[in-house]
């Protein structure tokens, strides 16, 4: 199933994005998730607890929802060159996507192909790839380029004060764990603790000072599933409050 009925985020850089939804391309208030009924059917809730239990600690995430993260496999990934947005696509390959510049003799098959802008030199060949595994988000660096990553801040308050990661080349790094994205979600909608983070951010660079206002190449990726469950959190969050 596609998801659809989302605003693009224009000509908006991921810096310029509204305070109130921070690192997301389109506000979540208006986003309306529109999946297949059955295979995204979820039994029973979220939350569930009883009268005499003030501080419930279980997470009602069960197997069939856990489930959504082992069966969508899709991507969504915007890049941008500079502040502006030069492209966005939903990747649908089970063996996720290659960031890379276009080649004429792309071979067919395989992880799709994210093209990203043409640079001087050969520094972008080969590119980065970018799946999801059974425990995560993982990707590769192939490229001779150096490669920056980081999981997007979720609010304001919430930044990252430590230095992005550097993907080392031709070794697999793990940028989002579904665990922890459990535990964050978990903690969101049972102590309105920060929204969990499923964002991650790539920069390209071509120079030694990887926190310059205006980075030449950023990639921003999304798992699909992941912002599923976030709002459908949120809709359930909502229905228990006003019940």
């Amino acid at each position: 199933a596609q998801v659809s009925n989302y605003l693009p985020p224009g000509e908006k850089g991921w810096r310029d994005l509204p305070e109130q939804v921070q690192i997301y391309p389109y506000n979540p208030n208006s986003y309306s998730a529109s999946w297949d009924p059955v295979s995204y059917q979820f039994s029973n809730s979220f939350y569930s607890c009883n009268g005499f239990d003030p501080s419930p600690s279980t997470f009602n995430v069960e197997q069939s929802m856990r489930s959504v993260a082992f069966s969508d496999l899709r991507l969504q990934v915007w890049v941008f060159s500079g502040d502006s947005l030069i492209r966005e696509m939903t990747v649908f390959s089970t063996e996720g996507c290659r960031l890379a510049p276009y080649e004429e003799n792309q071979s067919y098959g395989g992880p799709e192909l994210v093209p990203l802008p043409q640079g001087e030199g050969t520094e972008l060949e080969r590119g980065v790839l970018i799946w999801m595994a059974p425990d995560g988000l993982c990707a590769r660096r192939l490229c001779n380029a150096r490669v920056y990553w980081e999981l997007a801040p979720t609010t304001s308050t919430n930044t990252n004060a430590d230095k992005p990661n550097k993907l080392e080349r031709n070794q697999t790094s793990k940028l989002l764990d579904i665990q922890q994205f459990f535990i964050e979600l978990q903690g969101y909608y049972l102590q309105a603790r920060p929204p969990p983070s499923f964002q991650v951010l790539l920069y390209f660079e071509q120079c030694n000072d990887i926190h310059v206002h205006r980075r030449p190449i950023t990639v921003q990726v999304e798992p699909l599933f992941a912002r599923q469950l976030f709002i459908l959190s949120q809709q359930s969050s909502a229905h228990h409050m006003r019940s």
